[in-house]
């Protein structure tokens, strides 16, 4: 038991944290009197505090169950031992397992960003084009929309989903619920600005030319219109996703076991804070780095691209209704 410099009350209420570094957090701030757990915890715990002398490990233990081993740099007879241990391990399928704890919550994070992406754009579609909508009771809304969570941090919208829903429908969401919900109502408003961008950046002539022929408003969007401008969005859809791929990470505060999540849990366990946090930070990067790449790729194809007809003439081109 963990206890700052001090006396210890005899009657105690027992407070439960979500983790290790809560339950210290928790002591370090004056919430509770002590703090309990694994000894090799609490060393690592005090080691890591910013003044680590004003903490000590007192009490008697109250098992003892050891869960680790050193071996003699020269004893072949162990070393020989702890590698049949883990080839018995990988053939079980429970070396598997425990790599899972920390890949899986690299799964989880792409499944929230892809979720948030589809789910995004397709909302944001809609607000984009009730942005340029004539009536104001389409304009009006939509605007405010988009101003109002463009305004507002993703850490803020997250909160207000996790803590104020339930409230409103009387019954939690959930963790992961929580975390779409906000990130498909944040990303839409900046989804809703690319969409209107690109839909601005067609010449006003394809509209004409399509009113023309007989064509009405929806028809022209969907087929004149928006499939010209989805060539002009990509480059900044897929800067965008790239975006929504970092924003996951704060999904860690609500306590959803995503990729930054299962690396801070492993952390707790096994004290490598620098070697965890640096390949965290390399998937990260080269998460990054291909969307950055592929969205340059995609910028230089659509310059090479605007502008020419079949033909190689230069011009809008009237389309006959299907």
């Amino acid at each position: 038991m963990a206890v700052s410099k001090g006396l210890i009350k005899s009657k105690c209420e027992i407070v439960q944290f979500e983790d290790h570094a809560k339950g210290f957090l928790g002591l370090t701030q004056g919430k509770v009197d002590a703090y309990f757990t694994d000894e090799s915890q609490l060393f690592g715990q005090k080691k890591k505090a910013p003044n680590p002398d004003d903490w000590v490990i007192v009490g008697p233990f109250l098992s003892y169950e050891p869960y680790g081993f050193i071996l003699p740099q020269n004893d072949s007879q162990w070393r020989d031992f702890v590698n049949a241990f883990l080839v018995h391990l990988i053939k079980s399928g429970e070396f598997y397992s425990l790599y899972d704890n920390l890949c899986g919550g690299l799964g989880l994070t792409f499944q929230l960003a892809v979720v948030s992406m589809v789910g995004g754009f397709l909302l944001g579609i809609i607000l984009g084009l009730a942005r340029l909508s004539s009536r104001k009771w389409i304009f009006v809304p939509a605007t405010l929309y988009v101003n109002l969570f463009r305004s507002l941090p993703l850490l803020l919208v997250i909160f207000w989903f996790y803590f104020l829903a339930p409230l409103i429908i009387g019954r939690p969401l959930g963790d992961f619920l929580s975390v779409i919900i906000a990130f498909i109502a944040f990303e839409a408003a900046y989804f809703a600005e690319i969409v209107r961008g690109g839909i601005q950046s067609i010449p006003r002539g394809q509209m004409e030319a399509g009113y023309s022929v007989g064509l009405r408003y929806h028809q022209i969007m969907l087929y004149i219109v928006l499939s010209q401008a989805l060539r002009n969005m990509i480059p900044p859809l897929v800067t965008q996703c790239v975006i929504i791929c970092q924003d996951t990470s704060l999904a860690y505060v609500i306590g959803l076991k995503e990729f930054l999540r299962r690396v801070s849990i492993t952390d707790l366990r096994e004290f490598r804070s620098v070697e965890l946090y640096l390949f965290a930070a390399l998937v990260y990067l080269a998460i990054c780095s291909l969307g950055a790449t592929l969205s340059s790729r995609l910028e230089k194809r659509k310059s090479q691209y605007s502008g020419q007809s079949p033909g190689g003439m230069k011009g809008s081109a009237l389309v006959s209704a299907p």
